[in-house]
């Protein structure tokens, strides 16, 4: 929710809305929103799947250590 949040108050900047000077920060907020939306899809998806897949090696070699 913070990052939506953040994302949306940050789409003026990238759009170029507002006083004059705009020019030279757009990039700026461009490169915020993608760092945002990079670092979500990293936070909420890449790293508990690979927390996922090394637990799920580590229960299965300590499964044949057993066996």
């Amino acid at each position: 929710m913070t990052s939506v949040a953040i994302i949306l108050g940050m789409l003026p900047l990238a759009l170029g809305i507002g006083e004059a000077g705009k020019e030279m920060r757009i990039p700026l907020g461009v490169v915020a929103i993608g760092g945002l939306i990079a670092s979500t899809i990293l936070t909420l998806y890449v790293i508990p799947a690979f927390y996922n897949l090394t637990t799920k090696a580590k229960r299965i070699e300590a499964k044949e250590k057993i066996e």
